[in-house]
């Protein structure tokens, strides 16, 4: 019996040995078990677990026998029980926390300094005696949910078996920089809050998005994106009346413009600079660096009440001003009314994204009854871009034009708000017809819509001319330059022109071309065809190069449908005479301006009326259409 005794004595501690690691003894009551193999260390309580006390921090590192190892883990049951634990830091290092490793405890604080949540076991903080939980974690850090580390059920017998955190904050502490440069919510239902003692930085790319009416708190720096120098670009900033001084770049030498509404053109805002810039309100800045340029607005992130009791002050900018950037960032409906049209050259508004976060374009014009076109204009620094979709980014400035004149409003909504994984916004498919001037490309857009007619009406989008000398195309309907047009019925048949500052060679392409049309370019005498991927490079002069190019954009037909219309157009000295079996045949004239000068249905009739010129006939029905060009004497 004593033999059989010993023997199992001797395998307990020989399994002990081989089973279980070495244990390190911690100097705050807990032991660390390591395994010298891996070169890892895992922590876990060993003895009596009423020996720990308040707050406790786990370190990141472990020397053993001068060995350092790395903490890990925190084992299942490790914190177990510790009714006296009020208090834990865990450090980055800990990617994995046990089941129930903290459970029973009396914690009220835990701070997780990895910017990764750690996986945590099934119930790990299941904590029996607080009600108060709170979690801080690094700002910006993903995977932390409420109910983590353990299920919670609510209104139940075991709801004092979960975790329920009462907040989770995501610190900057005071002294710190911390850039964004992807997306952080605030939300209701997780109930985060921020506590940012130090600097937030919203570099490119970067959004903050608060969906709470919480006070978020400090100081924020909302940077552009690299912008071009010695070159305009568009910008604004999201907070609510800042002032220009807060405008700082990265190079001390700008220069910034607002839109005269008056007037209808940039003018300096130097002299007025301690005046404050309404909340969507479009800047232009002129960098006079030798680098490209990135501005620096500063606010700060309450979003409502008393501002922040400190301030940044910009002792590097070009003026010595002591600037107390006290201004929150936008968090609801932000309107701009501008009293617009007071010159004769459109009813133009200078506005920018009010926002942390980016906006979508087609929410954003859906959301407005009274914009000529449906479209916003953006500058890339040379010429402006016409757009129906896409994104406004943080900080970016953009044109609308209203169809009429007077105080008129534009409203932004944070329900406009870019949602990447959101059902792309329905956009009608438009002909997308370009003109090359080397790398520079310029598109003009046309769609068919059943509610537009062929004169100068609500989807028509008026061409904005770029400030710099380059050549740009534009289409001509009832003498207005378009940028955008929309008709009802087809062909569309236009003057194209283009406006050069020299003579220069350019080359006509069509980026895309919606299914069932043709796109051709006429110049003069000859029909260029673009439908099959041809480019046509020509030479133009310097000026408006008027009522050369034609634009015509048609159906395309099957082959069945080209054989079964059989139509033939004779001109005779003004007598126009259409040879057809179809049934059914609508015959309409085009002048040179793309517009309509007669629909008849017979197929004899004189063009006495109309000057001499160039003009186009369409024929057609209800199954196929020819279109021909004649020469009227």
């Amino acid at each position: 019996m004593k033999k059989l005794f010993l023997s199992l004595v001797a395998m307990f501690f020989a399994f002990t040995a081989v089973g279980q690691p070495p244990i390190i003894e911690g100097d705050l009551g807990y032991y660390f078990r390591y395994n010298p193999t891996t070169n890892t260390t895992t922590l876990r309580v060993v003895g009596n677990p009423y020996t720990i006390e308040g707050a406790i921090t786990i370190p990141e590192t472990v020397t053993h026998n001068g060995i350092t190892y790395t903490v890990t883990e925190i084992e299942p049951y490790g914190f177990n029980t510790c009714e006296g634990l009020t208090s834990i830091t865990i450090p980055s290092t800990v990617t994995k926390i046990g089941t129930h490793a903290f459970s029973g405890t009396n914690l009220t604080s835990v701070v997780c300094l990895a910017e990764n949540a750690p996986e945590a076991g099934y119930g790990a903080f299941n904590m029996t005696y607080t009600n108060t939980k709170t979690l801080t974690v690094p700002f910006n850090a993903q995977g932390y949910t409420l109910d983590w580390g353990g299920p919670f059920y609510p209104d139940s017998e075991y709801e004092s078996h979960g975790l329920r955190w009462e907040k989770i904050y995501h610190k900057i502490n005071e002294g710190e920089r911390k850039t964004l440069s992807n997306t952080f919510e605030i939300t209701t239902e997780n109930k985060r809050e921020v506590i940012n003692d130090g600097v937030l930085v919203i570099a490119q790319g970067g959004e903050l998005v608060n969906e709470t009416t919480t006070n978020v708190g400090g100081i924020i720096e909302v940077k552009t994106k690299s912008l071009p120098n010695d070159k305009w670009s568009f910008i604004g900033a999201p907070f609510a009346g800042y002032k220009l001084e807060t405008v700082v770049p990265g190079a001390h030498d700008i220069s910034i413009s607002e839109f005269d509404y008056t007037q209808g053109q940039w003018s300096s805002r130097w002299e007025t600079i301690l005046t404050e810039v309404g909340a969507g309100e479009g800047l232009f800045a002129w960098s006079f660096a030798s680098e490209p340029t990135i501005f620096t607005t500063y606010g700060d992130v309450y979003t409502y009440g008393d501002n922040y009791n400190g301030f940044v002050p910009v002792d590097t900018f070009c003026y010595d001003f002591n600037v107390d950037p006290l201004y929150a960032i936008n968090n609801g409906d932000v309107p701009v009314t501008k009293t617009v049209g007071a010159n004769n050259n459109g009813n133009w508004m200078a506005l920018a994204n009010p926002y942390t976060f980016k906006l979508d374009i087609a929410e954003f014009l859906g959301d407005q009854t009274n914009v000529q076109g449906g479209v916003s204009y953006r500058f890339d620094g040379t010429q402006w871009e016409t757009r129906t979709t896409g994104t406004i980014d943080v900080t970016e400035g953009f044109f609308v034009n209203f169809t009429s004149n007077g105080p008129q409003t534009a409203t932004f909504k944070k329900s406009q708000r870019y949602i990447p994984t959101a059902k792309a916004s329905a956009e009608r498919e438009y002909v997308r017809l370009a003109m090359l001037e080397g790398e520079r490309e310029v598109e003009l857009l046309f769609a068919q819509n059943d509610e537009a007619n062929e004169n100068y009406d609500i989807f028509d989008a008026n061409k904005l001319f770029s400030p710099i000398e380059i050549a740009e195309p534009y289409f001509v309907v009832n003498n207005i330059a378009l940028v955008k047009e929309e008709v009802n019925t087809l062909p569309y048949y236009a003057t194209m022109n283009v406006r050069s500052f020299g003579s220069k060679e350019v080359t006509f392409k069509a980026n895309y071309i919606p299914e069932g049309l043709s796109v051709s370019i006429i110049d003069g005498e000859e029909t260029i065809d673009l439908s099959e991927g041809v480019e046509y490079t020509t030479n133009i002069i310097a000026g408006e190069n008027a009522d050369r190019f034609k634009v015509l954009i048609k159906k395309s037909l099957s082959i069945e449908e080209a054989e079964e219309l059989q139509v033939n157009i004779y001109n005779n000295n003004r007598h126009i005479n259409i040879e057809t079996m179809e049934n059914d045949l609508q015959v309409e004239v085009y002048n040179a301006l793309g517009q309509k000068v007669l629909s008849t249905k017979d197929r004899n009739f004189t063009l006495n009326q109309v000057p001499a010129g160039t003009y186009l006939i369409k024929a057609f029905n209800n199954k196929a259409s020819k279109t021909q060009k004649i020469v009227v004497k």
